[in-house]
């Protein structure tokens, strides 16, 4: 049974980007701001002026209200686009059903265009690269990117503004020392894996904000060569 979207990432009614947030919060502060405006400039001669504060109300909910609207429209066209676009997950637990489907990947070395599978990215050992996540390494919680290779994974990290080649490299797991099931916990899948020579099993957890990512990382990890 695959996971949708909504079961991944919780009720997507209850989710917000970035843009409908700023919006909401806009028009809120405007309707506040009219509200409190429209009470303190209707005062004139110790006299409450209903006429001025009833202008500055109403001046106040439409400007508010059309930004609160235009955060709904935003929020409601990434429900859609989530729902639509979204790729179903494997269920945690069990291996990936995708491993022999066509896994398009941001490789330098190949055309932007051109389909990647699993056993063509490890023919080469080029890292795969997936930025932008939230990781977990047992108790230590960092802004990190994945690179992922035919034999392991690079748990790299750099600034915005820092070039690649200067990323610094935290965890090096090999894909032999990973176990193949995973857990999903809110918006986390969580893997475990052992040290080489150890039998000492850490915990790997990580969430991304581009959805289609996570089915491309699980593939790419549960891929391994014999």
């Amino acid at each position: 049974m695959k996971l949708t979207i909504a079961r991944l990432k919780g009720d997507p009614m209850r989710k917000r980007n970035l843009v409908s947030n700023c919006l909401l919060a806009i028009g809120c502060g405007i309707i506040a701001v009219g509200f409190i405006a429209g009470i303190a400039l209707s005062w004139e001669m110790g006299r409450f002026h209903f006429v001025i504060a009833l202008y500055w109300w109403l001046s106040a909910i439409v400007s508010g209200f059309v930004f609160i609207g235009l955060s709904e429209i935003i929020h409601l066209l990434q429900n859609i686009y989530d729902r639509l676009n979204c790729s179903a997950l494997p269920q945690p637990g069990h291996h990936s059903s995708f491993e022999n489907g066509a896994v398009r990947a941001n490789n330098l070395d190949d055309s932007p265009n051109e389909p990647v599978t699993p056993d063509s990215e490890s023919s080469h050992n080029t890292p795969v690269k997936f930025n932008g996540l939230t990781v977990r390494l047992d108790q230590e919680k960092m802004k990190a990117e994945f690179w992922i290779t035919a034999d392991s994974l690079h748990i790299m990290k750099r600034s915005v503004f820092q070039p690649e080649f200067d990323a610094k490299l935290i965890k090096k797991i090999r894909k032999t020392d990973i176990n193949r099931n995973f857990e999903k916990e809110k918006d986390y899948l969580i893997f475990t894996f052992h040290d080489p020579g150890t039998r000492t099993w850490h915990r790997l957890a990580f969430k991304t904000y581009t959805i289609h990512d996570y089915e491309r990382i699980v593939t790419l990890l549960q891929n391994v060569k014999p």
